[in-house]
């Protein structure tokens, strides 16, 4: 089966036009023929297939197909401790793929606020987008950065319509069993030294409830990704 190319693009009054970051991509690196097969994407729900078009040198879409999907109304949220630096931008692709809807990023007592820099969540944007064309999904995660667990927690502990967790090894309720009752679900899973009391308490009392993944002790990339298929299995993939 040949690959089919696709790209972002703006979707506004029933007309469909490619970002203009991506021109250069199309026209000096994959170098793509007029008249070819590609498919185009907004992030918010709306694709088309069609036909590879340049006028007046500018690239443009004939299409073939359109499709537009409402939102299902379920939400998978994880937030993560600002680990070392490039574990972001190597877990980000793994939550696109499992279609987490929220990724937040905590900057831990201890943690250097430079792993948060502009610069790194400009990466992690491009990084998203580039996954979300690779793994196909419709919607884009919203990215949102905090400072400390304390400002996580003030945000998060207002949020109504939410189960919330937090992963911590001690505890004897398993992810599998813990109740879920609500159409959108976080998890916290701490940085490269776990949760400390205090970000436990904080959000123990922010509604928060714990959770175990078993016995053993997992490198925080492995737990993110172990919690965020779980729940999208319970969640985004339940019938």
């Amino acid at each position: 089966m040949k690959h089919i190319f696709r790209f972002r693009g703006v979707y506004n009054n029933n007309e469909w036009t490619i970002c203009e970051s991506e021109f250069r991509h199309i026209k000096k690196i994959i170098k793509l023929g007029d008249g070819q097969r590609i498919e185009i994407f907004d992030g918010q729900g709306s694709w088309a297939s069609g036909l590879y078009r340049t006028e007046n040198g500018c690239p443009s879409l004939e299409v073939i197909e359109h499709t537009s999907c409402k939102s299902t109304g379920r939400n998978l949220g994880i937030a993560v401790g600002a680990l070392k630096p490039g574990f972001i931008d190597d877990v980000v692709p793994c939550l696109v793929e499992l279609g987490v809807t929220s990724i937040n990023v905590i900057a831990q007592e201890g943690v250097a606020k430079s792993r948060m820099s502009e610069k790194a969540i400009g990466r992690w944007d491009r990084i998203m987008w580039e996954s979300m064309k690779q793994s196909k999904r419709l919607w884009v995660p919203e990215i949102s950065c905090y400072s400390s667990m304390d400002e996580f927690c003030a945000e998060w502990g207002q949020q109504i319509g939410w189960d919330k967790f937090y992963s911590e090894p001690g505890e004897k309720v398993s992810l599998q069993a813990s109740p879920i009752k609500s159409s959108g679900v976080i998890a916290v899973v701490g940085a490269e030294l776990g949760l400390s009391d205090r970000d436990i308490q904080n959000l123990s009392n922010s509604g928060f409830e714990g959770f175990s993944l078993g016995k053993g002790v997992l490198r925080s990339f492995t737990a993110c990704i172990a919690v965020s298929s779980i729940l999208a299995s319970r969640i985004l993939w339940a019938e």
